[in-house]
């Protein structure tokens, strides 16, 4: 059953949702990004942390108790998987991201390696041009989130994102974990001003499991990944696209691989 906790962190108040057939927050060894509910870690046979960044869910910036909408930094968001793995007592978990959480998970091992046992990249969003990201952004603060979210829809599910009626329904659905439209903005600003380059990923040394979708117009991205990091295996999920991939209907599908991919590195 999953428990809600909030984690103090530098700045911050930050949401955990625990997961896991042996949930037991002190003991969790895989710490989940943007992940979406939980259906496929809801499965696992490890206990998850599932935090939800800034502007997500339950989780705010704040400044002397209050509602900050000044913009986070990088920093502050490999600060507060810090401040997780410290409430957790966390030596070195697993880190798992899904999209745009896959792009701060590589940040975090990238800036952080010897915290880290390995990575489970779900699709992860680092491929994305400085241009696009920069749109998004301008469209969030000019034109709404939802206007933002249909952009980001289009480029990473096109069969939803090309039809206006859909687009418009599934971004409402998305935005329902999002505090407001400066949130977008600011996490499509710090993506595109910090970009993560072939060159860093090279650089990767721990174990990485790449998971795709055979029908994900997204699925480029582990394709990509997997001839440039040296230590990654890669796993597809049949029939589904990017915004099924951690859905309940494909959990059968992945739970076990995850669940063997940590096992292999305890």
């Amino acid at each position: 059953m999953a428990s809600t906790q909030i984690v103090q962190a530098e700045g911050a108040r930050i949401e955990v949702i625990t997961h896991g057939k042996a949930a037991r927050p002190t003991r969790a060894s895989l710490v989940a990004l943007a992940c979406g509910g939980g259906s496929v870690l809801a499965k696992l046979s490890w206990p998850v942390a599932e935090m939800q960044m800034r502007g997500y869910g339950e989780s705010v910036e704040v400044s002397k108790g209050r509602w900050n909408s000044g913009a986070p930094r990088l920093s502050d968001h490999v600060g507060d998987i810090d401040s997780v793995f410290n409430h957790f007592k966390l030596e070195r978990p697993v880190l798992l991201g899904y999209s745009h959480g896959g792009y701060f998970a590589t940040a975090y091992a990238l800036a952080n390696p010897a915290r880290v046992a390995g990575l489970i990249l779900v699709e992860p969003a680092l491929f994305n041009s400085r241009d696009e990201l920069l749109l998004r952004a301008r469209l969030a603060r000019e034109a709404g989130s939802e206007e933002s979210m249909k952009s980001m829809l289009r480029h990473v599910q096109p069969s939803i994102g090309m039809n206006e009626g859909r687009a418009a329904k599934t971004a409402k659905v998305l935005l329902k974990n999002v505090r407001n439209a400066d949130t977008l903005a600011n996490e499509f600003l710090v993506r595109a001003e910090n970009p993560i380059s072939e060159d860093d990923l090279a650089g990767l040394k721990m174990p990485v499991l790449l998971v795709g979708g055979t029908k994900s117009h997204a699925s480029y991205t582990v394709t990509k990944l997997a001839r440039i990091l040296p230590s990654a295996s890669l796993w597809w999920v049949r029939d589904v696209e990017h915004l099924e991939l951690l859905a309940e209907s494909v959990s059968q599908q992945l739970s076990p691989v995850i669940d063997s991919f940590v096992a292999g590195l305890k």
